[in-house]
Formats: structure tokens, C-alpha cells, sequence
């Protein structure tokens, strides 16, 4: 039997270069390196989002507030449009003959006009007394025929002078807007309509002469500011802040020709402001809008959520990433645990066992009679060493080689494991000798049952490589504590009990017995 072993030659390779070079290298190191490189990755993607997001939607505001603005200056002008066509195609019947005051001021008050334009407070109509046409700075009164609606207020105003409570108008009339103020009007007309514009529309009557009395007119009416804007500025989605200018010039657009703004408007806030300026017939209104904090608001609520959304998105993959390295780490730890146990057995196992057979080996042995004597010395009972020794071995060697040679103890050994018990052990402790420890016993003739039954499992042929090989042992037998108490005088008589059967004729068994 040959036990060399062929010596493993190394094998010299040429090394192949990686296409990722040296980040291959550091990233199969240090896994986490590619985690955090994700990480930075998605709230470098978050970032990127979130400030389109958040131009998108400051774009989107002041788009928004722009038409809202562009929509307030429509509605402002077609509310007033609207007013003075109402008080020219009014004036029309006051140039008509047939004229009734009384039928006017009742057609007006059974009209739902005042449900439809609530911004107005009253509307009069005013006949100009005076003998000789208007010049320049020339005084005139303008007694008023016909108001509507008909409250103590309005009514008080019958017979007054017009031009007197409305400061200055031009003396030529023309279409013109006047605001009403505080220190121009009695106390009891300023505290009523303070915050009211006044529009009036020159009448004349075309078949009579300029001289003639009573042939030029002013239809007037008194609008409500506040509740002009209120209207005009009405949405569901934003507070108004705005200041309204009216001005006869656009140079003069200064602090006291503020005639209306809204309480959270800020001055101050010049970067978010927005100006509109449209003519109001004769005179030029102007708003300063400031551009809504709710719109800023939304806006600030959306980039707060995408970034949060996005933080989290990116500390959710983080987690991952990182939980699959620590998974991986893991297994690889409880690999290399695993394999260091397995290598530990291994070499237990090697150190212990026969290579060839994988029974233990003459090491093991003395550990495994220790353990049966201490149980045979608690429990009274016997302990048998048998030594067996295969018949022939060295002829099949010889005739066939020692492949053949080892597929016989191989075959052995595997025949010899099958017929002991799990309390006996088994090992081969030469080349062709195996030595059994049979433990547990209660006399010898249990002793002779097992070993007859292992001579006639040994005696059965096998086939290796197309050969059939048969083969006998022959068995010595001492037994503890009649013939010795260690193991190497029990192994000693054991082998010299095995070297009478072969003088006896092979595949057989001899128990020790003491010469003399």
C-alpha cells in the first residue's frame, strides 16, 4: 500500500487587469462605500428635484398672480365701463321731450340694479341753472331734480348745490372722476360715502339753445370704493393685498392719493410687489399688488414635503443597502465561522481517524478504552480487544497492485464498522491489522457471537474493477480485566492470540491464554 502523495506544483497565471481598476478593489473592501455613494446619489437626486419643484412652483404662483391681477384690472375697468354706460344711456331720457323725473327715479328703484352693481350708493341726476353758457372760472349751481335710491341721506341732498359738496369740478363738464374726502364734504356726507368716487356724465339737450335754462344736465352716481375692490379682488384661494392710487397725472403718483388698501398690505415689500396702471376716464388708477403670502405658503409647503419625501426616500434606501451589507456581512462572518468550525473538525477528525478507511485511528483508541473501562468499572461488565489481521494482503499487492490492495481494507473496514455495535469502536492501527473494542459485555460467549458473525461477513467475495477479491482475517481476542488493564498489554495478548490462529490456519478466532 502506498501512501505518497503527490506534491501540488503552483501554477503561474497571468494576471487579468479589472476594467474598474483600483474602485473595484476599494469597493469589494469596504461595501459600505457603495452604500453611501447611493445615498449621496438620491439626496444629490433629491436636491435636483426639489429645486425644480420649487421653481416650478414659484413659476407656477407668479403665473397664477399674474392672471389674477391681469383678471382685477379687467373686472375694475369693466365694472366702471359699466357704470358710465349706465349713466349715459340714463341721460338719454333726460334729452327725450317726454321727459318725467318721477318716471325715472321709479323706473330705477324697481329695477334689481342695485342687487347687480352693489358697489353703488346712490345715483342723481342734476339740471344746471344758469342763463349764459359756462366759461372759464365761471360759477354755477347744479340743482339736483331726481335722486335714487331715497334714504335720509340721499334725500337731504335735494336742492343742494352739487358743485359746492363735490370740490372744484372742471368748468367745462366732461366725463371725470372725482373721490369724495372728509375735509371737502359736510360731516354727515363724509361719514357716510368716505371711501366713495364720484362719476359724473355731462348732459345737453341738442334742440335748444346753449343759453336756455335748464338745457344742460349731470348724471352722477356715488360708488362705493371698498366694496368695489372687494368685489373685483373676490378668489378662493389668496388674501388680496393691494394699495390703490387715483391720480390725474402719472407723475404724481404720491402718498395722499391713496384712496384705498387692504390692512395686511406691506409697503416694505418691494421685491414681491406688482404694479398695474389703467386709465378710469379722465384720471389713471394704479395698484400695487404684493404677491400673496398664501401662494409663498403652498409654495414653501410642496418644496417641504418633496424634500422630505425625498430625505426619507433616501435614508429608506440607505437602510437598505446597508441592512443587505450587514446581511451580507453577516453571512459571510457565519460562513467563515462555519468553515473555521469545519476546519477544526476536519482536523480533529484527521487527527483522530485513519485517512484510508476513515476509522479511528491508534491515537483515538486509547481515548475510546479509557471510556469503556470507566463504564465497565461502574457496571461491572467486560471489555474485549480484539486484534484482526487480513489474510493475503500482500499477495493481492503483489498480483494486483495497490489500488487493489487499498479497495481491500477499504472493504474491510466498511464490513467491520457494519457488524460491531454503536457502543464499540473500530480502528486500524497498521496496515493491514485493525484492533475492535467490544464494551458492554456480560460474559464470553457474547464475546464469540460478535465475532463470528464479523468472520463470516469478512468471508464474503466483492468485485474491484471488474477482479473478484476474497479474503479472510484472522482474529486474537484478550479481554479486560482477566487478561491486563491498559490498553497496550490487551493489545499486546490481543496480537499474539491472532498470530495462533494463523498458525491454526487462518479465518479464525483465538482468545488469550497464559503459557504455564
Amino acid at each position: 500500500m502506498n501512501d505518497t502523495s503527490q506534491q501540488e506544483q503552483p501554477v503561474q497565471t497571468k494576471a487579468t487587469r479589472s476594467p474598474f481598476g483600483p474602485m473595484q478593489v476599494i469597493f469589494s473592501k469596504n461595501p459600505m462605500t457603495v452604500v453611501w455613494l447611493l445615498f449621496i446619489l438620491c439626496l444629490s437626486l433629491t436636491l435636483r428635484i426639489w429645486i425644480l419643484a420649487k421653481n416650478t412652483a414659484e413659476e407656477n404662483a407668479q403665473v397664477l398672480f399674474s392672471l389674477y391681477t391681469e383678471q382685477v384690472e379687467g373686472r375694475l375697468q369693466e365694472r366702471i365701463k359699466s357704470y358710465e354706460q349706465f349713466l349715459q344711456n340714463q341721460g338719454m331720457l333726460w334729452e327725450s321731450p317726454a321727459f318725467l323725473a318721477q318716471n325715472w327715479q321709479n323706473y330705477i328703484t324697481k329695477t334689481d340694479l342695485f342687487s347687480e352693481f352693489p358697489d353703488i350708493e346712490f345715483l342723481g341726476l342734476a339740471e344746471i341753472e344758469s342763463n349764459i353758457p359756462l366759461k372759464q372760472n365761471e360759477h354755477s349751481t347744479a340743482r339736483i331734480q331726481l335722486i335714487a335710491p331715497q334714504t335720509p341721506y340721499t334725500t337731504s341732498l335735494m336742492g343742494q348745490d352739487l358743485l359746492q359738496l363735490i370740490h372744484k369740478p372742471p368748468t367745462v363738464l366732461s366725463n371725470a372722476f372725482i373721490r369724495t374726502e372728509k375735509r371737502n364734504t359736510p360731516e354727515w356726507l363724509s361719514n357716510t360715502f368716505e371711501r366713495s368716487f364720484v362719476l359724473m356724465i355731462p348732459l345737453e339737450k341738442s334742440n335748444t339753445k346753449m343759453s336756455d335754462t335748464a338745457r344742460r344736465a349731470l348724471a352722477f352716481g356715488f360708488f362705493n370704493i371698498e366694496h368695489l375692490i372687494t368685489t373685483a379682488t373676490r378668489n378662493n384661494l389668496f388674501r388680496t393685498s393691494l394699495r390703490l392710487y387715483d391720480v390725474s397725472s402719472l407723475e404724481k403718483i404720491t402718498a395722499d392719493r391713496i384712496i384705498y388698501q387692504t390692512a395686511q398690505f406691506d409697503a416694505s415689500d418691494k421685491k414681491n410687489s406688482r404694479r398695474l396702471i389703467f386709465p378710469v376716464l379722465d384720471r389713471f388708477w394704479i395698484i400695487d399688488f404684493i404677491f400673496p403670502s398664501e401662494l409663498a405658503a403652498q409654495s414653501k409647503i410642496v418644496n417641504t414635503l418633496i424634500w422630505i419625501s425625498g430625505l426619507l426616500f433616501s435614508l429608506i434606501i440607505f437602510g437598505i443597502n446597508k441592512s443587505i451589507v450587514d446581511y451580507n456581512r453577516f453571512i459571510l462572518l457565519r460562513k467563515a465561522h462555519e468553515d473555521l468550525k469545519a476546519n477544526e473538525s476536519k482536523l480533529k477528525y484527521d487527527a483522530s481517524h485513519d485517512a484510508l478507511t476513515g476509522l479511528y485511528n491508534r491515537q483515538s483508541l486509547s481515548e475510546r478504552f479509557s471510556e469503556a473501562v470507566r463504564y465497565a468499572s461502574e457496571n461491572h461488565r467486560e471489555i474485549a480487544i480484539v486484534f484482526v489481521d487480513i489474510d493475503n494482503l500482500k499477495q493481492v499487492n503483489d498480483q494486483l497492485g495497490h489500488n487493489y490492495g487499498d479497495a481491500l481494507i477499504k472493504y474491510f473496514a466498511k464490513k467491520l464498522s457494519s457488524k460491531i455495535r454503536t457502543m464499540d469502536t473500530a480502528a486500524r492501527v497498521g496496515g493491514d491489522e485493525f484492533v475492535l473494542i467490544l464494551s458492554h459485555l456480560k460474559n464470553s460467549a457474547e464475546i464469540t457471537t460478535l465475532v463470528q458473525r464479523i468472520l463470516h461477513t469478512i468471508g464474503t467475495p466483492f468485485v474491484f474493477n471488474g477482479v473478484e477479491l476474497k479474503t479472510s482475517c484472522s482474529i486474537g481476542i484478550s479481554v479486560y480485566p482477566h487478561d491486563g488493564d491498559t490498553l497496550d498489554m490487551l493489545t499486546k495478548r490481543a496480537d499474539e492470540a491472532m498470530y495462533q490462529s494463523k498458525k491454526m490456519g487462518k479465518n479464525s478466532f483465538t482468545f488469550y491464554q497464559k503459557i504455564g
